[in-house]
C-alpha cells in the first residue's frame, strides 16, 4: 500500500499514465510532483481519495505560467 509517491521529472508519462499512475495508488496520502519543460502531460490528472499533502514545483517559471498546461484534481481529503 503506497502511501508517499514522488515524481521528479519523470520524462515518459502522459496524459493517460499519470492518471492511471496516480489513482492506482488506492491508499496514496502524500504527493510531491517535480516538473519541467521536457514534461510531456497537458493535463495532469490526479484522482486520489485519501490524499492529505499535494505540492507540485515547476523547475522552469515559464512552463509553470504556459495556458495550455492543465491540473485536474480530485481530492476530496485534501
Amino acid at each position: 500500500s503506497l502511501k508517499t509517491l514522488h515524481l521528479d521529472r519523470v520524462r515518459s508519462l502522459n496524459d493517460l499514465s499519470v492518471r492511471k499512475l496516480i489513482s492506482s495508488c488506492l491508499v496514496l496520502e502524500n504527493l510531491l510532483v517535480m516538473r519541467d519543460e521536457t514534461d510531456k502531460v497537458t493535463t495532469f490528472g490526479i484522482t486520489a481519495p485519501k490524499l492529505k499533502s499535494l505540492k507540485i514545483y515547476y523547475l522552469d517559471h515559464n512552463y509553470a505560467i504556459a495556458p495550455e498546461r492543465v491540473l485536474d484534481i480530485g481530492a476530496p481529503t485534501l
